[in-house]
């Protein structure tokens, strides 16, 4: 993950996951359905014949900055798909494979929703307003047209002042350097 944070601190690095993984029926352990059960040698073995597959597949999904908090109103958004982590296995293909999917997702500062390419890297530099606040980031995958995964994640922003359009409460002249107070 070190590589996600060699940027400036105006651009923070966008990271995908993707994965599904195997959760056990309610009823597995508890009843002799799937598995035998030795309580004497401390064996669990498969059914000779069982009825089905013990296992639920659960698919988990998060897309999120690496960092919390950021201090500047304009932000640049990296997406490089080298952060971009999934499953061979689940049928998830990205963009220049075959059936991609698609990914869009939303800063909630207005500007409303962006495609990501999956196979380049991308940038997307969103504008926060200067006061403080929490600002969630919305992902999603699309097949077909249809949503099939959400994620939600949250970007937190101290307030900034507007910048150059500041001006100093009070200027000093000394040793030669002209200093600006705010």
């Amino acid at each position: 993950m070190w590589r996600t944070y060699k940027h400036q601190p105006d651009t923070v690095s966008m990271l995908l996951m993707r994965y599904d993984y195997y959760e056990l029926k309610p009823n597995a352990m508890s009843t002799n359905i799937y598995f035998d059960f030795d309580t004497i040698n401390n064996v669990l073995s498969d059914k000779a014949v069982r009825p089905g597959y013990p296992y639920d597949i659960k698919r988990l999904f998060v897309m999120a900055p690496n960092k919390h908090l950021i201090s500047r109103s304009q932000i640049t958004y990296f997406f490089n798909a080298a952060n971009f982590f999934k499953d061979d296995f689940n049928g998830f293909a990205f963009s220049g494979e075959t059936n991609p999917h698609e990914i869009e997702v939303n800063f909630h500062e207005g500007s409303g929703w962006h495609t990501i390419s999956t196979s380049l890297n991308e940038y997307i530099t969103v504008n926060y307003p200067t006061n403080g606040g929490k600002y969630p980031i919305e992902a999603r995958i699309k097949y077909n047209g249809n949503i099939i995964d959400c994620s939600v994640s949250y970007m937190n922003k101290k307030p900034t002042r507007a910048g150059a359009l500041d001006f100093p409460n009070q200027e000093l002249s000394m040793f030669g350097m002209n200093i600006n107070v705010y």
